[in-house]
């Protein structure tokens, strides 16, 4: 089972281990990404604070999977 399934919104707050966030992270596809959005990206700022590398590539990941509005590019 992917991360995807096995995680819904409230699980995102007991990871703690930032090796098993981005292992989630990088396992989300596009449908499950629209509620926990914003937890997750939280999650990502608060593991990797001093790590900004990972950070952002995670962030970017995150963001690539993250519907856009109408008219934003």
């Amino acid at each position: 089972m992917s991360p995807d399934h096995r995680l819904g919104i409230s699980p995102w707050f007991k990871i703690v281990d930032p090796a098993e966030l981005r292992e989630a992270v990088m396992h989300l596809s596009r449908p499950n990404i629209t509620a926990a959005g914003g937890i997750i990206e939280a999650r990502i700022n608060t593991l990797f604070a001093g790590d900004e590398e990972q950070r952002s590539e995670l962030l970017g990941h995150l963001a690539s999977l993250t519907p856009r509005p109408h008219g934003r590019k």
